[in-house]
């Protein structure tokens, strides 16, 4: 067992302890990168964990450098695109599922995004040049993720009624689209 002088321990105490200069003019507090980067709280510390950025406290705020925020959480504002859909929208006017959604945006990442607060826009003209159908045409065909959602089907037992009736469909890029006037009849009859 080792004594030491109660006066001793209280002077080494006593004594401030420098911190390490940090340069402030780099440094953002979460506060700060929130409003700047028109983000919530949850999505920052989502992108924040995986990255491991370690905060530096300065009188007890969290402030991160500046420049790793930036890298992290800077997405383009595609200033040239004037038309947005939000996905409630793109849910509504296409008829499809919000997973749906996600998923063709997932397949096709050069379709531009941007996050505005809690909702993801999504440029109209890339939409529906990825989707491949103009205004006139979705009225006219079904889209196969649409088809078999409607009529309650497998994938492969409608591309097998594509088959056997021989029915009119249009290819654009990887999808493919079906008439509605025929296979609605065709379903029709089916139910019979």
């Amino acid at each position: 067992m080792k004594r030491i002088n109660k006066e001793d321990l209280l002077q080494a105490c006593s004594k401030e302890i420098s911190a390490p200069i940090v340069k402030e003019t780099n440094l953002i507090s979460v506060k700060e990168a929130l409003e700047k980067y028109k983000i919530s709280i949850t999505w920052f510390y989502h992108k924040i964990r995986p990255a491991n950025l370690t905060p530096i406290k300065i009188k007890g705020v969290a402030f991160y450098d500046a420049e790793d925020l930036k890298k992290l959480l800077y997405v383009k504002q595609h200033v040239e695109i004037r038309d947005w859909y939000t996905v409630s929208q793109i849910v509504e006017q296409f008829n499809l599922k919000r997973p749906r959604v996600y998923e063709i945006l997932t397949d096709n990442k050069e379709i531009p995004r941007k996050r505005v607060g809690k909702d993801i826009l999504i440029s109209k003209k890339h939409w529906d040049d990825i989707r491949g159908v103009s205004m006139q045409e979705n009225e006219k065909y079904y889209s196969v993720p649409d088809a078999t959602q409607l009529y309650n089907i497998k994938r492969s037992y409608l591309y097998d009624i594509i088959r056997e009736h021989n029915i009119p469909k249009i290819k654009r890029g990887q999808y493919i689209y079906i008439e509605k006037s025929v296979l609605d009849s065709i379903m029709s009859n089916r139910k019979k």
